[in-house]
């Protein structure tokens, strides 16, 4: 998977809105869902903007209506040129060793039990903690 880009939109009215894309891993089957913040509430802060990502990542709370689950823990965020996984609480950045892992393992992101296999035999040694919480 490479990354994927945000990008900014102005509405007629004036408002700004960014739109992010997240890859559904715990329960989307690896689909890409759109999250769109409105650009005034970003921060420029990893963590508050991963949260304003999250937040309008959930169904209740959308600006864009979409048929896919609400972002979850063990979905990916691409922000500020890096990969996040949403964690039970915060957010990991993907780098290193647990990075590869994670970010090889989305080839078998479409059947449930191979994912978990592939993450189960890197990360039980390295962060079983975050295998835990993604599967």
């Amino acid at each position: 998977m490479s990354k994927f880009d945000s990008e900014t939109i102005t509405t007629k009215d004036g408002k700004k809105y960014t739109i992010f894309q997240v890859k559904m891993s715990r329960f989307g089957d690896g689909k890409m869902r759109t999250v769109v913040v409105p650009t005034e509430e970003l921060k420029g802060t990893v963590e508050a903007d991963l949260n304003k990502i999250y937040h309008y990542g959930q169904n209740d709370f959308a600006i864009l209506e979409q048929k896919l689950p609400s972002v979850s823990v063990g979905d990916i965020i691409q922000y500020d040129d890096a990969l996040h996984i949403v964690r039970n609480s915060g957010f990991t950045k993907l780098e290193g060793e647990t990075g590869k892992i994670i970010m090889d393992a989305q080839q078998h992101v479409e059947d449930r039990v191979e994912y978990q296999k592939f993450l189960y035999a890197g990360l039980k040694d390295i962060d079983e903690k975050l295998y835990f919480e993604v599967c």
